[in-house]
């Protein structure tokens, strides 16, 4: 069985919810393939809410951050050769969710019961898929629309597990996620 893991990302990508799992994925033998709407480098970004008062930011605040490559565009997946799918964060999933093509992968996830991890807005693409109906998930607050108007039930946790999905609200919760995300990995490959 292979042990790819799928990560779609575009522009925008959230540095800091793509690159951990980039990272640590392999460091327990699963290999991330970085999917994107075309074979190419993406401009990510780091996102965050200025920690000194003085700075007059009350939302998040988006600065450019490193690039990553994509290596296989959504339309030439074929999700069957994936135990995994990633989904991360920025501002990358309001724009890639309207892709066809992922929809039908982010749904072959679901549809089959294959382990899916989500961060941050990464929620968005499951939720354009339509495959939120009778879940529970965790996101970034701003972002709890896209799962209860999609039939969803958000709750404010560091990461839900709900069956095959793990969700987190961002990447302040990259460790339990990952950790969970692993479990989840690591069990279905051994069936």
């Amino acid at each position: 069985m292979s042990l790819k893991v799928l990560m779609p990302i575009g522009d925008a990508t959230e540095v800091m919810d793509t690159l951990y799992p980039f990272f640590r994925l392999p460091e327990d033998g699963f290999e991330v393939v970085v999917a994107g709407p075309e074979v190419r480098k993406y401009h990510g970004v780091m996102h965050e809410i200025p920690p000194n008062d003085s700075i007059p930011w009350d939302i998040t605040r988006e600065q450019p951050a490193y690039h990553i490559q994509a290596t296989i565009a959504f339309r030439d997946i074929n999700p069957n050769d994936y135990v995994g799918l990633f989904l991360s964060g920025g501002r990358a999933p309001e724009y890639i969710r309207y892709d066809r093509d992922l929809q039908a992968v982010t749904k072959h996830f679901f549809d089959t019961g294959k382990p899916i991890c989500t961060v941050c807005h990464g929620v968005e693409i499951a939720a354009a898929a339509n495959c939120l109906t009778g879940r529970t998930l965790t996101t970034v607050a701003k972002c709890a629309l896209d799962i209860t108007q999609w039939g969803g039930t958000y709750v404010d946790q560091p990461v839900v597990i709900d069956k095959n999905l793990i969700s987190a609200r961002t990447w302040h919760d990259n460790t339990p996620m990952m950790r969970e995300f692993l479990k989840l990995l690591k069990n279905h490959c051994a069936r």
